[in-house]
């Protein structure tokens, strides 16, 4: 997997097997723990076979959940003191 972009509500990733690209993931978190989550699969026969390109899928999914929970807090705890 290749990260092509990574921040704290961003994260673009290349998932390849071998070398041939299988699908792109991309997660976008708002503030308030909003997100979006994409899985663009534009090779499914293999990205479908291959239990590394979902489990390379599921750790982006995962670190954006993880990602958006955080915010979430920040966010609710900047919202109770106003």
């Amino acid at each position: 997997m290749t990260i092509q972009q990574k921040n704290s509500r961003n994260i673009l990733a290349n998932i390849t097997i071998g070398e041939l690209p299988a699908a792109f993931v991309s997660s976008e978190i708002q503030e308030d723990g909003t997100m979006i989550l994409t899985c663009n699969v534009n090779n499914p026969g293999l990205f479908f076979s291959s239990e590394d390109g979902k489990k390379d899928a599921m750790a982006v999914f995962n670190e954006s959940i993880d990602a958006a929970k955080e915010l979430l807090v920040k966010y609710s705890e900047s919202e109770s003191i106003n």
